[in-house]
């Protein structure tokens, strides 16, 4: 199905093991990767919402961006089911993209956020 694509394909995944399986399996039939990485590739070429083009990848951001809440807020938030559920009236996310922009880094999730944006 794939043979004379040019390897123009793009086979997604969310597990890294299966993105590395399927590139050997496809043997440059398609281009293989998670979802998370093809979001962060895109970001990359065109940065978006207030980071620049070097910005970091740190999967552990949100841990960071939690403490800092408790740090100027005194209480923590639940960030990942606010990305996941897209809950934006909270202020949760804009709390969140704002604190990843000041560190210019991006986690897994906010970058699927970004994206969809």
């Amino acid at each position: 199905m794939l043979r004379g694509k040019n390897g123009d394909a793009l086979a997604l995944t969310f597990i890294n093991n299966l993105a590395n399986d399927l590139k050997n399996d496809l043997d440059g039939l398609a281009k293989s990767q998670t979802f998370h990485g093809y979001c962060i590739k895109l970001l990359h070429r065109a940065p978006f919402g207030g980071i620049n083009a070097d910005f970091l990848i740190f999967p552990k951001l949100p841990k960071i961006i939690k403490s800092d809440k408790q740090i100027l807020f005194g209480r923590k938030s639940n960030f990942d089911e606010a990305f996941q559920c897209l809950i934006e009236e909270d202020g949760r996310i804009d709390f969140y993209i704002d604190r990843a922009n000041f560190y210019n880094a991006v986690g897994f999730n906010d970058s699927v956020y970004r994206m969809l944006q």
